[in-house]
């Protein structure tokens, strides 16, 4: 029990002490607290108490302001780090006031905005941003202030911010707000183009002819573009959930489902099989499958492109029957046929060919076969044929080739270059016959026809010999009559037989025993008669214009009379009185008809000629002649007198 205070200082049992011992500790623990600020010393705080009850209480009091003050002093300084923190991080984060003010900023965002953090504080978060988006970031505080965490994409200059409202709440109500910040500008760019990428790979699969596979390890279709639905027929959803290697053509199945298999073991492997489409038609496939690895090397599936093959098969089954076709026939042919490459190398010798060579086909592949064609025969054989080679173009030719007996027969060699479906070419195909008889046969003929041609040459010249004499006999003659008329008649006669006469002579001297170059016959005429009847050159002028035309004698005779007799007219009456005058002769072909033209521009023909009822006998000759040759004869009698006859070939 506690005794009664007396005058002096209050007594305090040891306990007592050493509970104030311990007071005073936790005072000057805190040297600013309030409490010791009030009192300076623990004997003055004793000083004012008066039972036990006091000192208890004051105690408590004193433990409970102390533990506030720690609270306190703990809190700021937690505070203080956080702040430090937040400063420090990489991330934009403002807190806000319920209306929307900056009450705090970090560093990070400070340096996003370009400004220092006094230069916020107080300011409107949302004048931070243009006009366009303030009404869409004034909804999200609205909205957070109710409590509602949200984001907003805003655009701010060329940037692309992520915004993320959260509401500061206390004893359940909300008292602020904060803001995270995110800089996506980078992330949405690579967004945008993956998307693009992704777009731009999607239409690319999908718009190929060629299907596109992925499968996972677990062998489960993870990716097929739409390709597939053209090839199959199947939908791309239906193929994701079942197994379409179970529509492979039964004969090819097990093959490939085995082959398949093995790519999930890291072996390619490409092959042509048959599917059953969802209409049951049967197609061709094409399809080449791979590993495939990610960037450390392990395998994680399997990709595969996959094609229709079928128009490719139906033309090769087209073409195997097609050169079987060829080939029966080729072997049952009576000509020799051969087939070589675009490299010149025969590769194909039909059984005609074999047997007449009483070889195989190996021994005449390549170029074997030809050592066998005859030594006189050789380098024209090669000249042609490699001429035709590079130009790519038919020929044919003659030569000589050993048979299986031995002896050397004649071949004709026609050859047609090959050319696929799209103009390349593929080399030739030839065929050969046995001429030998026709050769021995040409020979004989040849010699008959040496012989024939000696004895026309022989009676042309004869002839001409004869006609010669004729023409001297005619000349002998005329020495004796002194009549001018008659002398004009032997003259005209021998003009007529010399005209003849060259037709012989041209055809003894020409390679050709039957045909006549006019060109030079009408030449040789036309300048006999010019000495003939002397005309002077330098007043008559004479023009010759004939085509390279070459007549049989049926027509070169009549021709001949025809114009010796329109120029001797035109010579002895045409320029009587005139001092200059000019002579044409043409000769022209067109089509099938021929045009001979005689004119000059002398004093023309009487004006009531008329050739039928015509005395002079060189006239009547011309017009009979004309019609020996089913000519038509036009007399013009303008300016000059012009003979024309139009007769055909």
């Amino acid at each position: 029990m506690m005794n009664t205070k007396s005058s002096g200082d209050i007594k305090i049992s040891p306990n007592r002490k050493q509970r104030l011992s311990k007071v005073k500790k936790e005072f000057t623990y805190q040297k600013n607290s309030p409490i010791v600020k009030n009192f300076k010393n623990i004997s003055n705080i004793v000083q004012h108490l008066s039972t036990r009850k006091e000192l208890r209480q004051l105690v408590s009091k004193l433990k409970n302001d102390l533990l506030i003050e720690k609270d306190n002093v703990h809190v700021q300084n937690t505070n203080d780090y956080y702040l430090s923190l937040i400063n420090k991080v990489d991330s934009m984060i403002i807190s806000l006031g319920l209306h929307g003010d900056i009450v705090f900023i970090n560093e990070k965002s400070c340096s996003f905005f370009n400004h220092k953090q006094n230069y916020f504080i107080g300011k409107s978060f949302i004048k931070l941003f243009p006009l366009s988006e303030q009404n869409n970031i004034d909804n999200a505080i609205s909205k957070v202030c109710t409590g509602i965490t949200n984001n907003y994409i805003v655009k701010y200059s060329q940037k692309i911010l992520e915004l993320n409202f959260a509401p500061l709440i206390k004893f359940n109500n909300v008292e602020g707000i904060v803001i995270t910040l995110r800089d996506i500008t980078s992330s949405r760019n690579l967004e945008s183009k993956y998307k693009d990428s992704e777009r731009i790979l999607s239409l690319v699969t999908d718009n190929m002819t060629t299907v596109i596979y992925a499968y996972n390890m677990e062998k489960k279709l993870i990716y097929v573009n739409d390709t597939i639905e053209d090839l199959t027929g199947f939908n791309k959803d239906y193929l994701y959930k079942n197994n379409f290697l179970n529509n492979f053509f039964p004969k090819d199945k097990n093959r490939i489902i085995t082959k398949w298999k093995n790519v999930f073991l890291g072996k390619e492997f490409y092959d042509e099989y048959r599917i059953i489409t969802y209409e049951g038609k049967v197609k061709w496939c094409g399809a080449l499958w791979s590993p495939m690895y990610d960037d450390h090397k392990i395998q994680i599936g399997v990709h595969g492109r996959e094609w229709d093959i079928t128009q490719r098969k139906s033309a090769e089954i087209a073409l195997r029957e097609s050169e079987e076709r060829f080939r029966n026939m080729a072997d049952t042919a009576p000509v020799m046929i051969w087939m070589s490459g675009s490299d010149s190398l025969f590769y194909y010798f039909n059984n005609t060919w074999l047997k007449f060579r009483g070889k195989t086909l190996v021994e005449e592949s390549g170029h074997q076969w030809i050592e066998s064609i005859h030594k006189l025969d050789l380098d024209k054989y090669k000249k042609i044929f490699s001429n035709a080679y590079a130009k790519q173009s038919s020929f044919s030719l003659e030569y000589r080739l050993k048979r299986n007996d031995g002896k050397y027969r004649w071949l004709l060699d026609n050859g047609q270059p090959r050319f696929d479906k799209d103009r390349n070419f593929s080399g030739f195909i030839g065929s050969c016959i046995d001429i030998t008889d026709q050769k021995k046969a040409e020979v004989k003929l040849k010699k008959s026809l040496e012989i024939k041609e000696i004895l026309l040459r022989e009676i042309h010249h004869r002839v001409k010999n004869n006609l010669q004499i004729v023409s001297s006999l005619l000349s002998l003659q005329s020495l004796y009559t002194h009549d001018t008329k008659y002398q004009s008649i032997f003259t005209e006669s021998q003009n007529r037989i010399r005209s003849m006469s060259f037709i012989h002579e041209r055809l003894y001297r020409s390679s050709d025993l039957i045909n006549i170059d006019y060109k030079k016959y009408i030449t040789n005429i036309v300048e006999t008669l010019t000495d003939i009847y002397g005309v002077n050159k330098d007043k008559i002028k004479i023009s010759i214009n004939v085509d390279k035309i070459i007549l049989g004698i049926d027509h070169a005779v009549p021709c001949g009379l025809i114009i010796n007799e329109l120029v001797s007219n035109s010579f002895k009456y045409a320029f009587k009185g005139k001092e200059m005058g000019s002579l044409i002769i043409e000769f022209h072909k067109k089509e099938n008809i021929y045009s001979l033209v005689v004119q000059d521009d002398g004093i023309g023909m009487p004006k009531k000629f008329n050739i039928n009822n015509c005395e002079s006998l060189g006239l009547e000759l011309v017009k009979m002649l004309s019609e020996q040759i089913k000519g038509n004869l036009i007399i013009k009698n303008e300016n000059g007198t012009r003979f024309e006859i139009l007769f055909p070939k």
